[in-house]
């Protein structure tokens, strides 16, 4: 290796032709040599001597050297590689973030790397005592990095980022064979992040990572089903392609899921589908043409929110729609909103929307939350008059709560993303607990609001909260 600054020469093979005066990269690699050159800088300029022997090179650089890739044995006596070491047959084209030996005098690396030598192997590998890789060894497909290894006896245990072995789940942690390379069934740790090292004691492996959850078994999806006994997901529950948004009980043990997503199990399912009580996907399929925020339900009325524009693959319903349960088709429920629908609560024959919407029924102004008569379809003379986007609502007797982007309330009176209207009259009451950012999600329960969203601080800065909050509905106070 070459300390330099400036100015460096080589003798080229007598292979080398082909001009070289031009500007390479930093961390240039020079591949015309009998041996690929690792350049640590950048290099601007570059001449060959005249018999062709010579390459004179100059730049912005401190260190030459022949390459090794990502990989590299060293001798524990001198500090150098072994002459053995062949980059051509043991260079790695990656990072090696984990090494260990394979007690044979051999070596299992692992990392972010896709080839080795000449031979394909993406993020594993075993390498021999003759440094080259073990053709026997074929590890399987993983779709993440390795950074963890640990040995023992026939059994290799690898950690790292990825989340399937081949098309098998193994969500960041994995046994493997360690002769052959293929996943070993039946240990499956459910973890929910990164593996960043693994060590055993007896029978006990410690795991070292990013996760913060064990025993948690892999549901592969935007939805999930979980025990309140036991905690964990119900893995019967169908994977869903994209995100769900709004999930509502069907009454009958099952669920309704509304959100982004074209796939849910082995059906297509457009943005909303149907659930039964044993994770089956019904034949409930509305066919919304966007994405679905919202959810209510009363008998065998579905009501949906979000950014459609049409149901049933056709029949125009604009942001807001009423399906019949029963048969998955639109009813004639059309309050035909101009923009998105993003929360929904229900009482009686009253639907309340709030959203991102100033218009209903195409033209009757109606600023970012409304009431619509299910009946009619026709919007109440309920009319608030938000001066920005309602992202949650909560309904308890006469009292709405309303969440969002808006900072007044009935065209002038001050409610910082979070007010409670009267429904009987539209006007905002006086609870006013004063968020000083956006709310997106609101739940009842008692006197107690529980409001979550961007927000730090409530009740004008008096009280410090950092997205979640317990508060009072008798008087807008924060509860410890």
């Amino acid at each position: 290796m070459f300390a330099a600054v400036g100015v460096v020469l080589f003798l080229l093979p007598a292979s080398a032709s082909g001009p070289f005066a031009k500007p390479f990269g930093h961390g240039s690699v020079l591949k015309k040599f009998n041996h690929p050159v690792c350049i640590h800088g950048s290099v601007s300029a570059a001449l060959v001597s005249p018999n062709g022997r010579t390459l004179y090179i100059g730049g912005n650089f401190t260190q030459v050297a022949k390459c090794t890739g990502g990989g590299v044995a060293l001798s524990t006596v001198t500090g150098l590689k072994p002459e053995s070491f062949d980059w051509h047959a043991s260079g790695v084209i990656g990072t090696v973030s984990a090494v260990i030996s394979d007690g044979v005098g051999g070596w299992y690396i692992g990392g972010s790397f896709t080839t080795i030598g000449k031979t394909t192997r993406v993020n594993l590998a075993r390498i021999t005592s003759a440094h080259l890789v073990d053709e026997t060894f074929i590890p399987p497909a993983l779709n993440g990095a390795v950074g963890a290894l640990h040995l023992i006896g026939t059994d290799l245990y690898v950690g790292g980022s990825f989340i399937y072995v081949d098309a098998t789940a193994r969500p960041y942690f994995a046994k493997l064979n360690a002769s052959t390379g293929a996943l070993i069934p039946g240990l499956d740790a459910g973890l929910n992040g990164s593996v960043n090292s693994i060590v055993s004691s007896g029978s006990t492996l410690y795991l070292g990572g990013t996760f913060t959850v064990v025993n948690s078994p892999f549901v592969g999806s935007s939805g999930a089903a979980i025990d309140t006994t036991t905690s964990l997901a119900n893995t019967n529950f169908p994977q869903v392609n994209g995100t769900v948004s709004a999930v509502i009980n069907d009454g009958v043990g099952g669920w309704y899921i509304g959100g982004n997503f074209t796939q849910v199990g082995p059906l297509a399912r457009n943005n909303l589908a149907q659930i039964d009580s044993l994770g089956n996907v019904t034949s409930f399929n509305p066919n919304m043409n966007g994405a679905v925020n919202a959810l209510a339900l009363t008998g065998t009325s579905l009501y949906a929110g979000g950014l459609f524009t049409s149901v049933n693959g056709g029949t125009t319903r604009n942001y807001l729609a009423a399906i019949d349960t029963t048969t998955g088709t639109a009813t004639s429920f059309n309050p035909n909103m101009n923009s998105q629908v993003s929360a929904l609560a229900l009482t009686g024959t009253s639907l309340y929307a709030g959203g991102w919407f100033t218009t209903v029924n195409g033209g009757t102004t109606r600023n970012y939350l409304a009431a619509i008569d299910t009946t009619t379809g026709t919007a109440t003379s309920f009319n608030p008059n938000m001066n920005g986007a309602v992202s949650a609502l909560a309904l308890t007797g006469t009292s709405l709560y309303a969440g969002g982007w808006f900072t007044s309330v009935n065209g002038g009176t001050t409610r910082n993303r979070l007010a409670a209207i009267d429904t009987t009259t539209g006007t905002a009451t006086s609870f006013n607990p004063d968020m000083n950012s956006q709310v997106n999600a609101l739940a009842l329960t008692g006197t107690s609001l529980y409001a979550g969203g961007s927000f730090t601080s409530v009740n004008g800065g008096t009280k410090l909260s950092q997205g979640l909050c317990s508060i009072r509905t008798t008087d807008g106070q924060v509860q410890p």
